[in-house]
């Protein structure tokens, strides 16, 4: 036996010298090294030198992560080509039969050439692990990263390890299976790219045989969470890998050497296979049963939807973490009353079906029979409970969360709201999480019992809130920090375990508990205590703003403020909680909504990436360089207030439109944790509202000279001009939400029929609505209804009728309908910027005043609601401006300061693009009085005879991408391309089609017919010095087909004061078609937009 380990080993050595006596070797190495090496290299000058790396080169294990990763790519070529080679080798240097007559074992022969190449391999792959590990060093050194050997640990051997072995054995059997180099290297090269490119993580992993596309990247607070499935997985390529190997040996081209070792070979082969497919199995079964037991715990939530559910008013939790075979135990005492009309004896609440009951006692009836079935703790009260009737039971039960049980609303086929693939980040998905160091539980998890069943319900109505009081006790470990809702009441030591009280004098719609290893920072302020829990080394250099500490108390107390006063609510609780929770936590989309498990009472939960992102002094740096650049004050107090102004609105109003802000807001707090607003589409919109609304007036408070001033985040993604943009925060086409939103009332969309477009389509209009709203009654009618709802309405169910109830004594305005008409329609009005002009008055005295005149015009059945915005040279001005159906509105507006331009801003409309024009001012002065006012302007009959024709309308035709390319010869780069721009001409789409001068072969051009036979003055709408393409634009040639035959002209396009620039006039019949088209003759960019028709004669 010895002797068979001896060959095998000697032959293993002598295969991995030969391999590094090759040149291939030491090519497909060298180049996977160099790859590998910038990776690491990059990212960590990044981190040293950059402000803004991305945050995941800060967790501990990316070093590790990355530099296996993109090995792991190229390994795949290196085994492929190097292990294909085991047999010829010796073929080739003729030495194929002294080995064949060696007196050795076919198995050892085999095994020995098989280690000898893993071998060689792993050993590439230990070095990359130590240069990653010099990275982390340098980073930890000069960027106070965390360093941690565990990561590399973990993932060599459960990734490098089992894809090194899978790989080699699966060349290693088609070798002995096939007999031919080349099949044995083309099928294992189609199989990795079928992977890469195609399969990727998708049927369980079952292919992922590198782990490429496996959700592993480790937390710094829980490390890889539950990877139970990974372990499986990685099992399977293992095993599978011992089969191909023995296999290999059974078909081996040599003559047999050992009949026993044969057979062994051949049994172990099997062995093996059927212990590749208990793991296998193993993830297929648990799918399918998850899948089963999901359907069936669905429909037992369903069928108690509408049976009468008991009430709870307060809770006594007795809580004990970290135990010993039991990361909770938990003794709760709940009073509960029949608060309906009926009376009944099955009290239902849901309960994580992780947790096992062991007890569950009345005060007045003693022990009680109760079946935990599913995520559903159904308790037989054995008597009636009737109406008014109380009772206090105390349920024990015992256990662990899990995470995948208590979401049976999510819809499966959307992706989570926060992104868990960045780059070549691949991060877990969980929204709860229980350890011994760390754990992370919404109340929405089920970790205590909550009256009636937690799942089952649709677009028309949320799951209920239950507002209760509550007495919390926890014990656990020492060393880490509880984060709760209430007051903290006790805290101390017994047995070595910390001991920690809670108290909710103020009902609260439901009790989250976090903790974990945090460093805790407070601060008092008049609204409320605001805490901040990280973990150490994530903690933000404070220190640098130690200066400017009071500017900074200021900052956050102005924030609350202003918080308060957008809301018209005061902050409800003691305290405000900001707590890191790991990177794999996930916000899920259900069936009513997006249950956003990071929002509880009182505490705000903040992924850790978003933590670690925040790089205070290379922002300083960076910050103060921008402002030198710019000629401002660059003085340190200033820059460091910016920089901590910036940070804190980033982390909760995120002013970029492409990111959801909701998610880590804490203005849920305001209203809907004080209320139980049960329809999910007036609590998303409530919710957006009040965000869109804080977030404008934060930054134009701190930031008022800020791009785009006057306008949230939302509206500019409500403007449709970029599409990019709207894809990636909902991964729905514009054209999309549009088509959605003509044909469907907002209320009967649903995320079960219309998946991503039912959240796209709310966001996109559920929001302004309320805004529109909030404009008709004023702000201070607003406000004065958000204290009476949580003041007269608080806890109580509250819909779009009682909202409605509540305004209407506060206004004239007749709100009757209001939401039918908006949410029960399909209202979608268009809007049109026709005029924008202005006059100087002469008024007496020595300023000069200006009279603007604007028009606007609704072009689409129903009614409108925008915004007016007015720049002059020093300020803005804005107009809310009601229009009805198909109704254009003159706006007159005076003022002492030049103006510049008007912009349109829709609260919801179908526009795309901004609705912008600059202000044409005569150069003639009026004596007229100065009026400001609106009124509505009559058409003429005149106006038919006056048309223009846009890009977006029918009849407008180019050479399309879509069939350019098929054409002979190609011609890319040939094609118009479609941009949008303000200053475009438009109807509800603000754009133009533009592309490079070229040979004149793919010309645009407009067909139409012309109401009235005659002569007509054409103009060519170009804002010449308006946008980067018009800035110097070139001659422009036109073929016009007239009554009289084919006419060319030459356009030599000039600044105008309307941006229309004259082509001429022609002669046109009416029941003859007319074309216009333009050439793409020329050199620079040839921009076409619309054309304006107006009857001379």
């Amino acid at each position: 036996m010895l002797k068979f380990f001896e060959h095998i080993l000697t032959i293993a050595q002598h295969e991995r010298m030969m391999l590094y006596r090759t040149a291939r070797f030491w090519i497909l190495a060298g180049a996977g090294i160099a790859v590998v090496l910038f990776f690491i290299v990059a990212p960590t000058l990044a981190v040293i030198i950059d402000s803004t790396p991305p945050a995941e080169f800060f967790i501990k294990g990316a070093d590790v992560y990355l530099a296996l990763l993109f090995f792991g790519f190229m390994q795949v070529i290196l085994i492929i080509f190097v292990a294909a080679h085991f047999h010829k080798a010796e073929a080739s240097a003729r030495l194929d039969q002294v080995m064949l007559s060696r007196p050795v074992t076919t198995l050892a022969l085999v095994l020995g050439k098989y280690f000898g190449v893993v071998s060689a391999v792993l050993l590439v792959n230990i070095l990359l692990i130590a240069m990653a590990m010099t990275g982390r060093l340098f980073k930890a050194y000069f960027a106070g990263a965390g360093l941690s050997l565990t990561p590399a640990l973990v993932y060599f051997i459960i990734v490098t390890v089992p894809a090194v072995l899978f790989m080699t054995a699966l060349v290693f059997f088609l070798i002995s299976l096939l007999r031919s180099q080349v099949v044995a290297i083309l099928l294992p090269l189609g199989y990795s790219a079928a992977v890469f490119f195609w399969l990727q993580f998708d049927y369980l992993g079952l292919f992922d045989f590198s782990a490429s596309f496996t959700p592993l990247f480790t937390s710094d607070i829980i490390g890889f969470g539950d990877i139970r499935d990974v372990l499986l997985q990685r099992l399977f390529f293992l095993f599978l890998a011992g089969f191909m190997l023995f296999a290999a040996v059974v078909r081996y081209p040599r003559l047999h050497q050992s009949r026993l070792l044969q057979r062994l070979s051949a049994v172990l082969a099997g062995v093996f296979l059927l212990a590749a497919l208990i793991p296998a199995g193993t993830l297929i079964s648990d799918h399918v049963q998850h899948s089963a037991w999901r359907e069936k715990a669905l429909a037992a939530n369903r069928q108690a939807l509408d049976k009468p559910q008991v009430a709870v008013s307060h809770y006594e939790f007795d809580l004990r973490f970290a135990r010993a075979g039991s990361p909770l135990q938990a003794s709760v005492a709940m009073r509960v009353e029949n608060r309906t009309a009926v009376p009944f004896s099955e009290l239902i609440f849901s309960l994580n079906p992780a947790l096992q009951v062991t007890a569950v006692q009345s005060a007045a009836r003693g022990e009680l029979a109760f079946e935990h079935e599913f995520n559903l703790l159904t308790i037989d009260y054995g008597a009636l409970l009737h109406p008014g009737a109380r009772d206090t039971l105390t349920v024990q039960y015992n256990g662990t969360i899990d995470a995948d049980a208590f979401l049976l609303d999510r819809l499966p086929e959307l992706d989570g709201k926060i992104r868990k693939k960045n780059g070549p980040w691949i991060k877990g998905d969980l929204s709860a999480w229980l350890s011994r160091d760390a754990g992370v539980l919404p109340h929405e998890s089920g970790w205590y019992p909550i009256p009636g069943p937690a799942s089952g319900f649709d677009h028309t109505r949320r799951r209920p809130h239950t507002f209760a009081t509550a007495g919390m006790s926890v014990r656990g470990p020492a060393d880490v920090q509880f984060i709760s809702q209430g007051d903290i009441v006790h805290t101390g030591t017994s047995g070595g375990e910390q001991v920690i009280r809670f108290e909710s004098a103020k009902p609260v719609p439901g009790f989250s508990i976090n903790y974990g290893p945090y460093r805790r920072l407070a601060w008092q302020f008049d609204a409320a205590e605001v805490e901040l829990y990280l973990l150490q080394e994530h903690m933000p250099d404070l220190e640098l703003f130690s200066e400017v500490a009071d500017t900074c108390r200021q900052v956050i107390d102005e924030i609350l403020v202003t918080l308060e006063a957008t809301t018209g609510i005061a902050y409800p609780w003691q305290r405000l909680s900001f707590v890191e929770v790991p990177l794999q936590m996930q916000v899920w989309p259900t069936a009513s909504g997006i249950n956003n498990v990071l929002l509880q009472p009182g505490v705000v939960m903040i992924d850790e990436l978003r933590i670690l992102k925040r790089r205070m002094d290379k922002q300083i740096e960076k910050r103060r360089k921008i402002e030198r650049r710019r000629g401002r004050d660059d003085s340190a107090a200033r820059i460091k207030r910016d920089v901590f102004i910036r940070t804190v609105l980033e982390l909760l109003f995120p002013k970029d439109f492409w990111v959801d802000g909701t998610l880590n807001s804490p203005l849920k707090n305001y209203l809907h944790f004080q209320l139980d607003i049960r329809d999910p589409l007036l609590y998303r919109a409530l919710e957006m509202q009040f965000y869109e609304q804080s977030q404008l007036r934060l930054w134009d408070t701190f930031f008022p000279d800020r791009r785009g001033q006057g306008i949230s985040g939302n509206d500019r993604m409500r403007q449709l001009d970029s599409e990019w943009a709207f894809r990636n925060l909902y991964a729905v086409s514009i054209d999309s939400v549009i088509s959605l939103l003509t044909r469907v009332p907002l209320r009967a969309i649903s995320p079960r029929e219309h998946g991503k477009l039912y959240f796209a389509t709310v966001d996109f209009k559920a929001p302004p609505v309320l805004k529109m709203l909030r404009e008709r009654v004023g702000e201070k009618a607003w406000r004065k209804m958000a204290v009476e709802l949580t003041t007269q309405h608080r806890g109580k169910n509250v819909n779009a009728q009682t909202l409605l109830d509540v305004l209407q004594p506060m206004t004239d305005e007749d709100l009757s309908g209001f939401f039918d008409d908006w949410f029960g329609s399909t209202v979608f009005p268009g809007y049109q910027l026709t005029h924008a002009s202005a006059v100087k008055v002469k008024t007496g005295s020595l300023k000069t005043a200006y009279q603007v005149r604007v028009r606007v015009r609704n072009g689409e059945k129903g009614d409108g609601f925008v915004r007016l915005r007015l720049r002059t040279r020093n300020d803005t001005i804005w107009r809310n401006l009601a229009l009805g159906s198909y109704e254009e509105k003159e706006v007159l507006i005076s003022l002492y300061d030049k103006p510049r331009d008007v912009t349109v801003v829709p609260y919801f409309s179908r526009n795309r693009g901004q609705l912008r024009r600059t202000i044409d001012i005569a150069s003639t002065i009026s004596r007229a009085a100065l009026q400001d006012t609106a009124y509505t302007i009559i058409p003429s009959a005149a106006d038919s005879l006056v048309f223009v024709l846009d890009d977006q309308d029918e009849g407008f035709f180019t050479a399309a991408a879509e069939e350019a390319r098929y054409l002979r010869p190609p011609v890319r780069g040939k094609v118009w391309a479609l941009r949008t721009h303000a200053m475009a001409f438009g109807k509800y789409f603000y754009g133009w089609h533009v592309k490079r001068g070229q040979s004149g072969d793919y010309p645009a051009r407009w067909e139409t017919r012309v109401p009235k036979t005659g002569y007509y003055q054409l103009s060519y709408y170009l804002p010449v010095g308006r946008s980067w393409y018009t800035r110097n634009p070139g001659p422009i040639t036109l073929y016009i087909e007239t009554a009289r035959g084919r006419e060319k002209t030459v356009l030599h396009p000039q600044v105008t004061a309307d941006n229309w620039q004259p082509v001429g006039r022609f002669y046109f019949e009416k029941d003859r078609t007319a074309v216009v088209e333009i050439s793409d003759a020329g050199q620079g960019y040839v921009v076409v937009d619309a054309l304006r028709w107006e009857y001379v004669e």
